[in-house]
């Protein structure tokens, strides 16, 4: 273990001690308790490990808002930071009456699985295109046991007639909440060496990292898709805040406000 945390440190891994107490448990569960087979594992994942590959890949799984995903090469990996959306959303439909939340954008289903396993909403669309992407989340709404809440809509939420889908027919009060990729191009090469193994289409965005914002305030904001206005609520980069609110008052919304991280740092955009 000491040999594993020096490795570790080399290769520039700030969390070494912990990540080789983590890969070592990991390790010793696959292995059965048979000595070489856990040297073997573990030599692997050691391998893995310092080569950059995320943590997150070589163990399979990851917590988020104290429940368990599946991950793996080509989704995006749950973050903490994005618990900020998932708190809010909380928030949200703690207090008002919505009949319907749309998961835009859903990769592995974090926020929509955690909302509707933590929450009172029965009726959940988890939008996403990516074909990795909804094999996981639809493995991770059967891990969380929310099959009876969570609706998988393998599509472009971006796509202009989604919207009027029957799926989502019927709704009145709608909260949308989405974790697009809003990483600018010029921000992408400055990133950290495990970012490069994550899906980049699930990381970047163009016209400075606000693509998505601005399509889905058009597509899904209009008001004659809903009876209402939906709420929206967006991650969103830290240096982004005053933009996409700009963005949401020129789509008719007056009720917008910039929330901060546990770091003090702009991480989501309400709207209503």
């Amino acid at each position: 273990m000491r040999a594993a945390v020096t490795e570790l440190t080399s290769a520039g891994i700030e969390n070494a001690r912990q990540e080789a107490g983590w890969l070592s448990e990991y390790c010793m569960r696959l292995s059965g308790g048979d000595s070489d087979l856990y040297i073997a594992e573990f030599d692997a994942c050691m391998r893995r490990r310092v080569s950059r590959e995320p943590l997150q890949y070589i163990l399979g799984e990851w917590e988020f808002y104290g429940l368990r995903f599946s991950v793996g090469p080509g989704v995006l990996i749950p973050r903490v930071e994005t618990e900020i959306l998932a708190e809010r959303a909380a928030l949200l439909l703690e207090k008002g009456r919505y009949d319907l939340l749309i998961d835009l954008c859903s990769g592995t289903g974090t926020i929509a699985v955690t909302l509707a396993k933590t929450c009172g909403i029965s009726r959940v669309a988890a939008v996403e295109i990516d074909d990795v992407a909804v094999h996981y989340l639809r493995r991770n709404i059967i891990i969380n046991g929310v099959e009876n809440k969570v609706t998988v809509v393998h599509a472009d939420a971006l796509n202009p007639f989604l919207p009027k889908s029957y799926v989502f027919e019927g709704a009145e009060n709608v909260l949308i909440t989405a974790n697009p990729p809003y990483v600018s191009e010029e921000e992408y090469a400055e990133l950290a060496p495990e970012l490069f193994w994550e899906p980049r289409g699930a990381l970047v965005a163009n016209d400075g990292g606000l693509l998505f914002f601005k399509s889905i305030l058009n597509v899904w904001a209009a008001g004659n898709i809903f009876k209402r206005m939906p709420t929206i609520l967006f991650e969103i980069g830290e240096t982004q805040g005053a933009a996409v609110r700009e963005l949401a008052m020129a789509a008719g919304y007056s009720d917008v406000r910039v929330l901060p991280d546990y770091a003090g740092l702009d991480r989501v955009v309400q709207i209503m």
